[in-house]
């Protein structure tokens, strides 16, 4: 089913886009999503432009998260106890060799 929202309505804003009809009142949205355009905020972003009620992470918190990076500097930066870590990314990946890792975080990496 597809739908679509009616612009500057309270009630009855989401109608089935194929015939038209008005859904249901809705008393809470469950986003049970996972990966970009669902768990990084932008369907939560949606909800709250739509002023639909919704439960778990906000738009920041859910962005927030989808960057592990971020992520653990923003807790450890609040107090909390965060493993230590390395980000590698593009642009820097080639300045950790191996032994650079194993300094900084041991072994073994997993357990």
């Amino acid at each position: 089913m597809t739908l679509a929202q009616i612009p500057g309505r309270e009630a009855q804003q989401l109608i089935n886009a194929e015939s038209g009809q008005p859904l249901a009142a809705i008393d809470v949205i469950f986003p049970i999503v996972h990966g970009t355009l669902g768990e990084d905020g932008s369907l939560q972003g949606m909800l709250r432009m739509a002023n639909l009620p919704f439960v778990g992470s906000d738009v920041l918190g859910s962005a927030a998260c989808m960057d592990k990076d971020v992520t653990k500097r923003l807790l450890r930066d609040a107090g909390l106890a965060v493993a230590p870590f390395i980000t590698l990314t593009r642009a820097n990946r080639a300045q950790f060799s191996f032994a650079d890792v194993e300094a900084k975080l041991g072994l073994p990496l997993f357990r």
